[in-house]
Protein backbone atom coordinates (compact mmCIF):
# COMPACT_ATOMS: atom_id res chain seq x y z
CA UNK A 1 0.00 0.00 0.00
CA UNK A 2 2.74 2.46 0.92
CA UNK A 3 4.75 1.73 -2.24
CA UNK A 4 1.69 2.32 -4.41
CA UNK A 5 0.97 5.61 -2.63
CA UNK A 6 4.59 6.73 -2.91
CA UNK A 7 4.59 6.02 -6.66
CA UNK A 8 1.44 8.12 -7.11
CA UNK A 9 2.98 11.00 -5.18
CA UNK A 10 6.23 10.74 -7.14
CA UNK A 11 4.55 10.74 -10.56
CA UNK A 12 2.08 13.48 -9.60
CA UNK A 13 -1.10 11.40 -9.88
CA UNK A 14 -1.96 11.30 -6.16
CA UNK A 15 -5.30 12.99 -5.55
CA UNK A 16 -5.84 12.38 -1.84
CA UNK A 17 -8.80 10.65 -0.26
CA UNK A 18 -9.60 7.40 1.45
CA UNK A 19 -8.38 4.20 -0.16
CA UNK A 20 -9.10 0.73 1.10
CA UNK A 21 -6.30 -1.82 1.00
CA UNK A 22 -6.64 -5.37 2.17
CA UNK A 23 -5.34 -8.88 1.79
CA UNK A 24 -5.97 -9.03 -1.96
CA UNK A 25 -3.77 -5.95 -2.48
CA UNK A 26 -1.02 -7.18 -0.16
CA UNK A 27 -1.57 -4.64 2.63
CA UNK A 28 -2.78 -7.17 5.21
CA UNK A 29 -1.63 -10.72 5.77
CA UNK A 30 -0.94 -13.27 8.42
CA UNK A 31 1.82 -15.80 8.93
CA UNK A 32 1.96 -18.88 11.04
CA UNK A 33 4.27 -18.66 14.05
CA UNK A 34 6.80 -21.42 13.33
CA UNK A 35 7.25 -22.01 17.06
CA UNK A 36 3.63 -23.08 17.50
CA UNK A 37 2.64 -24.34 14.05
CA UNK A 38 3.54 -27.92 14.96
CA UNK A 39 0.91 -27.72 17.74
CA UNK A 40 -1.88 -26.63 15.39
CA UNK A 41 -3.93 -29.49 13.93
CA UNK A 42 -3.52 -29.87 10.18
CA UNK A 43 -7.29 -29.48 9.73
CA UNK A 44 -7.14 -26.04 11.38
CA UNK A 45 -4.18 -24.96 9.24
CA UNK A 46 -6.07 -26.09 6.16
CA UNK A 47 -9.25 -24.22 7.12
CA UNK A 48 -7.36 -21.01 7.93
CA UNK A 49 -5.38 -21.19 4.69
CA UNK A 50 -8.61 -21.77 2.76
CA UNK A 51 -10.21 -18.78 4.49
CA UNK A 52 -7.26 -16.62 3.38
CA UNK A 53 -7.70 -17.75 -0.23
CA UNK A 54 -11.45 -17.08 0.00
CA UNK A 55 -10.82 -13.57 1.35
CA UNK A 56 -8.35 -12.78 -1.43
CA UNK A 57 -10.73 -14.10 -4.11
CA UNK A 58 -13.68 -12.19 -2.68
CA UNK A 59 -15.65 -15.34 -1.86
CA UNK A 60 -15.44 -14.55 1.87
CA UNK A 61 -16.33 -10.97 2.79
CA UNK A 62 -14.65 -9.46 5.85
CA UNK A 63 -16.49 -6.63 7.63
CA UNK A 64 -14.77 -3.27 7.21
CA UNK A 65 -14.96 -0.08 9.25
CA UNK A 66 -16.47 2.89 7.48
CA UNK A 67 -14.58 6.18 7.51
Amino acid sequence: AFIELAKKVKDGTYKGGIESYGMARGAVDYVWNPNVLSNVPASVVSRVDQAKMDIVSGKLKVPMDQF
